[in-house]
């Protein structure tokens, strides 16, 4: 990752009235390697969507269907976070080197995205200009090749 992208921040920090916090889309667009602003703001956009048929919110399955359309042979995936994530040898060589990890927040009730290096899911870089990572882990979102996994 770029240090220029890796050090974007949030422009929304935590829910304040209507808007959450958007470190979701900060994340996505530091894997992407793309400014945040190119990002659309998922969870705010399709907040009042219904989840699908298997539990994801609307605002994953909207950024995976961007993130198809505007990086075409690629998807996005959740997965239990374990690492390293890639078994031996390693990812192919143009896999990002950072996955979106969720977790807990340290500042409240809510979880928070950060992005984690594939091999150890050590902290690469928080959105949240304080840092803080997370508390506990939920799972990692990778980018993929849809051909990886017969999609």
């Amino acid at each position: 990752m770029t240090t220029d992208l890796a050090s974007q921040h949030q422009l929304y920090l935590e829910a304040n009235g209507d808007m959450p916090g958007d470190c979701w889309r900060t994340a996505l667009a530091c894997v992407l390697e793309m400014p945040r602003d190119d990002v659309p703001h998922f969870i705010h956009l399709h907040a009042d969507e219904p989840d699908d048929d298997f539990g994801n919110g609307a605002w994953f399955v909207r950024s995976r269907e961007w993130v198809e359309e505007n990086r075409p042979g690629w998807t996005l995936r959740a997965y239990e976070p374990t690492f390293p994530f890639w078994a031996d040898p390693g990812p192919p060589p143009d896999v990002p080197p950072g996955m979106i990890l969720t977790g807990q927040s340290p500042r409240g009730d809510w979880l928070h995205c950060v992005v984690v290096d594939w091999q150890t899911g050590d902290l690469v870089h928080d959105p949240y200009p304080d840092g803080g990572g997370v508390l506990s882990l939920v799972d990692v979102v990778a980018l993929v090749r849809k051909e990886w996994i017969g999609a």
